[in-house]
């Protein structure tokens, strides 16, 4: 149980999570980490500030993110991202996971463990694609069919980037089936789709094949 001061620094942690600029943020993480006895129930005061209504309800998520990766100690910001993860909801899970995978791209030992058990139980493999940048293929509702990169005599204007199309049937073929998605904004909300075989984008044209 949390001692009355706690329960005040924690209630005003969170109202500066619902603050986006990182003045905010800077505040917020002095008053965490002046709580007593921190360093010791880090981990246990953090599952508390992140279940609170206030910060359920009204954090921003930017903030809460910018917060989870200030803390000094990172397997904080794994169980951060743990809570997240597991909360659903309003939580972009794609945005946190691509803060847990950066951390897992710096530490080793017990937080690299914890850090990788989260991402194998927590993070679905689409998720993990879209926020680890990894390779995969894309398939249609309809028909599972595949999209890959067209060969060049698919080029029109003949000096323009190849078409993309669908194929009912494919074989591997130098890695025209293979994508990857990279975010267009910090918030993983929108992503650009990247062919691994020619290194151009997918985009829609009014052009003519």
């Amino acid at each position: 149980m949390m001692e009355p001061h706690e329960t005040n620094a924690i209630r005003w942690v969170g109202m500066q999570l619902g603050k986006s600029s990182p003045e905010a943020c800077i505040e917020a993480v002095t008053c965490f980490l002046a709580i007593r006895d921190i360093e010791y129930r880090g981990d246990i005061l953090l599952k508390n500030l992140l279940s609170t209504k206030r910060v359920q309800l009204l954090a921003v998520q930017d903030a809460v993110l910018r917060f989870l990766a200030s803390l000094p100690h990172q397997e904080w910001t794994v169980v951060g991202c743990q809570f997240l993860l597991e909360a659903g909801g309003r939580w972009n899970a794609v945005a946190v996971a691509s803060l847990l995978d950066k951390v897992m791209a710096q530490v080793g030992g017990k937080t690299l463990m914890l850090a990788e058990t989260c991402w194998i139980r927590s993070v679905s493999p689409a998720v993990r694609a879209l926020a680890s940048n990894g390779p995969v293929m894309i398939a249609s509702v309809l028909n599972d069919n595949m999209l890959f990169a067209a060969e060049d005599y698919f080029l029109y204007d003949e000096t323009r980037r190849c078409i993309f199309c669908w194929a009912d049937e494919w074989e591997a073929d130098q890695s025209k089936e293979i994508w990857r998605f990279v975010p267009s904004n910090p918030n993983f909300t929108e992503f650009y789709i990247l062919s691994v075989y020619s290194q151009e984008y997918l985009f829609a044209s009014d052009v003519a094949a």
